[in-house]
């Protein structure tokens, strides 16, 4: 696919334009952060059915759920069953990634309250609601196993999962050559938890990172880090199947995460300057048409610049990033 690559500079100059435009909360935030001991890099934010969390994987491969009662994180599920405490616990050795896993996209279906994990390297796993040891789900797709596993997103009224594995070629310890070598052994994927049936919908992709479905579920949003832009594939309707430019970001797109009101948020790392007062892009919201409609500078999100994911919830932002060692939030 070479859509992306022929995007016109133009299209960055637009998006700048317009998100400069946006109403700055650099001087209203209040930024706090939830520390971790050992373990780093929170990529993803969710909450369960009944807005307990958050809830984020780390660097050591556990899933971690913050306790607020007792003001401390708390080990809510591991990726298998074998995993080896004493090396794995606090880890933040890339190398012992596929043994320990490396949790990266999280969701929850909230029709059952089971979590989906798209794990780098362990593929897509589930979780009960209580936690515990996780199930693999999906660990091969055509006879292969899957390579990169990234970003997750669910339908919520079918239950169907959408997956994106990043690269065939490389593993998640050695992200930069997929933007660098320009690989392009991409996939979207979906799941049905139901039939257990697993279909490759798109294949050829630059670094498929963050997946979101819109609100009525008619399409997705894909990030494609190697080319800064977003792209959306259609679930329904008469452009079923077909694969299209959407927008263009200043930076490295990672996560797209929903509003409740059908808005997206997409996680930008290493952004151009928004203004003097916001620092660099680590974030802009989109309308389902395109539209950027709000921006968010590292100064906003605690000057931290290689942001994963923004996930808005109930008036607050919560900003993950896969290189600290805690996870931030902040209110209006």
């Amino acid at each position: 696919m070479a859509i992306a690559s022929s995007i016109p500079a133009l299209q960055f100059f637009f998006v700048l334009f317009v998100t400069t435009l946006a109403r700055s909360h650099a001087q209203e935030a209040r930024y706090h952060r939830l520390n971790f001991t050992g373990a780093v890099g929170p990529e993803s934010v969710v909450f369960d059915n009944a807005g307990g969390g958050p809830y984020t994987g780390v660097s050591d491969g556990r899933i971690l759920k913050w306790d607020g009662s007792a003001n401390k994180w708390e080990e809510f599920a591991v990726l298998t069953p074998n995993r080896r405490r004493e090396i794995c616990d606090n880890s933040d050795d890339p190398e012992l990634e596929a043994e320990c896993g490396r949790p990266l996209g999280l969701q929850f279906n909230r029709a059952t309250g089971d979590l989906y994990i798209a794990d780098a390297y362990h593929g897509l796993l589930v979780v009960g609601p209580k936690g515990g040891v996780a199930s693999p789900e999906v660990v091969n797709v055509e006879g292969n196993p899957l390579g990169f596993v990234d970003g997750i997103d669910i339908n919520q009224e079918t239950g169907m999962v959408y997956f994106t594995d990043a690269s065939t070629v490389f593993q998640r310890k050695d992200n930069s050559m997929v933007v660098s070598t320009g690989d392009r052994t991409g996939r979207l994927i979906s799941y049905n938890p139901i039939s257990k049936e697993v279909k490759v919908l798109l294949r050829g992709l630059p670094f498929p990172n963050g997946v979101a479905v819109n609100k009525n579920n008619s399409f997705l949003l894909i990030s494609q880090t190697s080319t800064v832009s977003i792209m959306r594939y259609w679930l329904e309707g008469p452009q079923l199947g077909s694969y299209e430019f959407f927008a263009c970001v200043p930076g490295y797109p990672d996560n797209i995460q929903r509003n409740s009101a059908g808005d997206f948020w997409v996680a930008v790392a290493k952004g151009t300057m928004v203004t003097p007062g916001d620092g660099t892009v680590v974030g802009i919201k989109f309308n389902e048409e395109s539209r950027p409609l709000e921006v968010i500078g590292d100064k906003q999100a605690g000057g931290i610049v290689s942001v994963s994911e923004v996930h808005e919830i109930n008036g607050t932002m919560w900003i993950g990033s896969v290189d600290v060692p805690f996870l931030g939030s902040y209110t209006l």
